[in-house]
């Protein structure tokens, strides 16, 4: 069972992506998310508690994540400090990119001196949500089996896997 931690819960793709988690049989989703403010939130049957930024390092040590997803805005306050967080805990994560060309989030700078990896889903505007949602499932079982690698892996290498 690969634990899940989701988050940008609030949005359609962070939505969607958590209800694809908690369906699949080989994913399980963390019962906390990381937000700015501490509040809950419904997914299907589901609670989950969104936690302030002063405790987000707290929630990832004390949850343990296998995977985390996190498909809050890039343009977020937190967003850039989120995946430094993530690889600090050594942690796998997949992101998404709107706006940005991928090179301006320095991946490189951030898995320094970490055994965390990264799978970048790109140009998520021009694919349909259920779509990504589905793709999210088959990148967390990729990164999931290249776990300890420091290294950064592009969406189109999953679509060779499916």
């Amino acid at each position: 069972m690969i634990n899940v931690m989701v988050i940008g819960l609030k949005g359609e793709l962070g939505h969607k992506t958590a209800l694809e988690v908690i369906k699949n049989h080989n994913t399980k989703i963390i019962d906390f998310s990381l937000n700015e403010n501490n509040e809950t939130i419904k997914i299907g049957e589901k609670t989950i508690n969104l936690v302030a930024s002063k405790n987000h390092e707290m929630t990832i040590k004390e949850t343990k994540p296998d995977i985390i997803v996190d498909f809050s805005s890039e343009f977020e306050i937190f967003f850039k400090d989120h995946l430094k967080l993530y690889a600090k805990n050594n942690v796998p994560f997949i992101v998404s990119t709107v706006f940005q060309d991928k090179s301006q989030l320095n991946l490189e700078k951030i898995l320094e001196g970490s055994k965390s990896s990264v799978l970048v889903i790109d140009d998520v505007c021009r694919r349909e949500v259920d779509y990504i949602a589905e793709l999210t499932i088959h990148a967390i079982k990729f990164l999931f089996g290249n776990k300890g690698k420091s290294q950064i892996f592009e969406d189109d290498m999953v679509l060779d896997l499916q």
